[in-house]
């Protein structure tokens, strides 16, 4: 067996590199349960790592015993930032080009170039104008670097070679490479300096062996994955040992399958709990969809002259503040008042003033700490380190009371460590970017955060959920490989912009040809199919408005009915509710008492709503609940409308009568209709931060639509106001 070779190896010292975190950890888990089933206690840690941390580990081992040059290695955010300095400074740069995701593609292929070992430069770069920018792009980076003596990850490669060759760092006596579905010209060299300093170099996968597959194909892509839960289960329950599930672009579909496994393993949850470990999704959730950073980000982001009221709202509604627990209630109505004002945009003193109000929405805790941002944001520096904001940031959140009162959970605080982390990163910048500002700064984190997969540790789950190439070099008792559809499998190719395409297909990069993702979808569905003696692979039959086949490196396996798969019988949560077919009925009679006599306020909308749904007059009337309002810029048009009602009650104030309107000169008209007009906008947007140009605007619209009404009204018959807005009771039934 393959991991008893490997365990034997590491039992003498050997060296296992893989080719992702994924196969290192699994190994590591392994190992330590063998150890544990031979009675140790204790044992020397496996030397197993992911291929990128043993070559940091072995740059780090030349440069501290003295051996090495002292160099600083970039982190991958330091390199993106150089790459957007150095691509900002070339005078060919146009102020349109996307900047940040020019640097990475940028990036992207300088290590290409470098790992492929490419020439920069030469007659397959001339009148290309993308190559030809690369090419002083990749001329400034690399100046940069050596001047400042600064060392990029796609070179490190090159001098850990270099270091071993002259001894420094000494390898292990042998590794072995795991899960690799094949090694650039760079790696090679590698691995051919090791050898030569006498270390054994050796790849260490499962030898490929016909497993028994079979193919299947479902209506959509949501059946794919939920066949494959159900399937899963089903193995699970009879104990079958370890389960995978291969997913192609996981990341795209990541949310439905965990919904979908979720329904599965969980049936009688209606929410089941997130941290259950029955399964595990390799690919993790964007750090800013996690609710601690997303709030941590929208208080940085927070303009305090002009705050988002979406963003404020959100804040305000946010357990990670301090007092979120006791004056939950009052801050969303805080919130939906804010709303209510219909301004886009509020300055954080008038949300404050509302926050000291009694009633409806005081909340003394919220308006304490947004004094306290308030002044702390006003004493922070325009511009200044990456380092400094690294250090100033905690400080801003913890003034609004950032991550809040109650203790963490588990997810919460790695989430919180994580961000830590990235705090880190960003004070790593100094020297990279030079000075920033908050804004600035706010927008790395945001971007840095966006693109850190993030997934909190949990417990070896029995059943892996896997993109394709997170399972190299695994081994599974039952595999499923769902996706496997002509459009997807081999990958359509995507050489990189920055380099010339007939190079890239000449030196058979990846992704530069049809041809060469072919061979290389058809090593790695070799390596797929021979990863588990019992392997199904399925395909969607439609996507869309598209009808798909199976992919041509699957094709001939046996085709084999879904529904003759064993699968797990039950029903989801939901599912079961749907067929139960029997409904409680609960009598509820009970409800709050009106305050003083039995009055309610209101116009024609109480009979509207009674008349339409009485539960909805309940709900709306008597308990309060309403629809969140939505703000925009501007008046939306019930306000407009609103607008126009305040106009027409203030002109007939003055007019009175239709033989008045009728006596009255075109400019003593004018002039009442411009009044009224001003009083109601003085009246109804008092409290709005409208600008004066667009309430000279709207006093010029009014106007308008009441000259022309008044010309209707002439045309009637006399008549008199006898009451305007006059309130009046009226009594129904008891």
């Amino acid at each position: 067996m393959l991991r008893e070779h490997l365990f034997a190896a590491l039992d003498s010292g050997a060296t296992v590199l893989t080719a992702n975190n994924r196969v290192a950890r699994s190994l590591r888990h392994a190992y330590a349960a063998r150890q544990r089933e031979s009675g140790f206690a204790a044992w020397r840690s496996a030397d197993i790592l992911p291929w990128t941390a043993w070559l940091r580990r072995a740059w780090e081992d030349a440069l501290y015993s003295g051996q090495a040059p002292a160099r600083m290695l970039l982190n991958p955010e330091q390199e993106l930032a150089l790459w957007e300095r150095v691509i900002a400074g070339d005078p060919q740069y146009h102020p349109l080009l996307q900047l940040a995701a020019t640097a990475r593609q940028a990036g992207a292929a300088w290590e290409l170039a470098y790992a492929w070992k490419l020439e920069l430069g030469g007659a397959d770069w001339q009148g290309i104008d993308d190559a030809e920018a690369f090419l002083r792009w990749a001329a400034a980076f690399r100046a940069r670097c050596d001047q400042e003596g600064w060392l990029d990850g796609a070179r490190l490669v090159e001098q850990v070679a270099a270091g071993v060759r002259a001894g420094t760092p000494r390898p292990p006596h042998r590794v072995l490479l795991v899960g690799f579905d094949e090694f650039t010209p760079r790696q090679e060299d590698l691995w051919d300096a090791l050898r030569a300093a006498g270390c054994s170099v050796q790849t260490a996968d499962e030898p490929a062996r016909g497993g028994r597959a079979v193919l299947a194909s479902l209506p959509g892509g949501e059946e794919e994955i939920r066949a494959a839960a159900r399937w899963a289960r089903h193995l699970v329950e009879q104990g079958a040992g370890r389960v995978g599930v291969i997913v192609p672009n996981l990341a795209r579909v990541r949310a439905a399958a965990d919904r979908l496994f979720r329904e599965v393993m969980y049936p009688g949850q209606a929410m089941p709990d997130p941290r259950a470990s029955c399964f595990n999704i390799s690919f993790g959730v964007p750090l800013v969809d996690y609710p601690l950073v997303a709030t941590a980000l929208r208080i940085l982001e927070l303009d305090p002259e002009a705050a988002p009221v979406e963003a404020a709202g959100r804040l305000l509604r946010s357990p990670f503040l301090a007092g979120a627990a006791q004056e939950g209630s009052a801050r969303a109505l805080l919130a939906a008042e804010l709303a209510r004002r219909g301004d886009p945009e509020a300055d954080l003193e008038t949300i404050e003033k509302l926050a000291r109000r009694e009633k409806p929405y005081g909340c003394p805790r919220a308006a304490a700490a947004l004094e306290t941002f308030r002044r702390m944001r006003r004493g922070v520096p325009k511009w200044q380190a990456p380092s400094a904001w690294a250090a100033a940031i905690p400080e801003l959140l913890r003034a609004l009371g950032w991550p809040g009162d109650r203790p963490l959970d588990s997810v919460e605080y790695q989430t919180l460590a994580r961000w830590q982390e990235l705090l880190g990163t960003l004070a790593a910048l100094d020297g990279v970017s030079g000075a920033m500002s908050l804004e600035e700064a706010a927008r790395r984190l945001r971007r840095m955060a966006a693109e850190s997969q993030f997934q909190p540790l949990q417990q070896d789950a029995p059943v892996q959920v896997l993109g394709v190439f997170e399972a190299s070099g695994m081994r599974f008792d039952h595999l499923w490989i769902m996706g496997m559809h002509d459009e997807a499998w081999p990958e359509a190719p995507a050489p990189n912009p920055f380099l010339p395409a007939a190079l890239q297909r000449r030196r058979q990069l990846p992704h530069a040809s049809a041809e060469r993702e072919l061979a290389f979808a058809r090593r790695v569905t070799e390596r797929l199919l021979a990863s588990a003696p019992r392997v199904v692979v399925s395909w969607p039959r439609r996507e869309g408005d598209r009808d798909l086949r199976p992919s041509p490196l699957v094709s001939h396996l046996p085709a084999v009915m879904a529904e003759l798969l064993e699968m797990w019988p039950g029903e989801s949560y939901a599912a079961r509710v749907r067929a139960a077919g029997e409904v409680e009925c609960i009598s509820d009679g009970v409800a709050p008492p009106l305050a003083g006599e039995l009055a309610m306020r209101g116009g024609a909308r109480l009979y509207q709503l009674q008349a339409a749904c009485p539960f909805r007059a309940f709900a709306e009337l008597r308990l309060g609940a309403a629809a969140p309002e939505y703000p925009q810029a501007g008046l939306d048009p019930r306000q407009r409308g609103t607008l126009m009602h305040a106009a027409l009650d203030r002109l007939w104030g003055v007019l009175g009568s239709h033989a008045r309107l009728m006596e009255m000169s075109a400019a003593a008209v004018r002039g009442a209709v411009r009044d009224a007009v001003a009083g109601a906008i003085e009246q109804k947007c008092a409290e709005r931060r409208l600008p004066a140009r667009f309430l000279e605007i709207e006093q010029a619209r009014l106007e308008g639509l009441l000259a022309e009404w008044l010309e209707l009204e002439k045309l009637r018959q006399p008549f008199t106001v006898v009451a305007r807005e006059e309130r009046d009771e009226v009594s129904l039934g008891d």
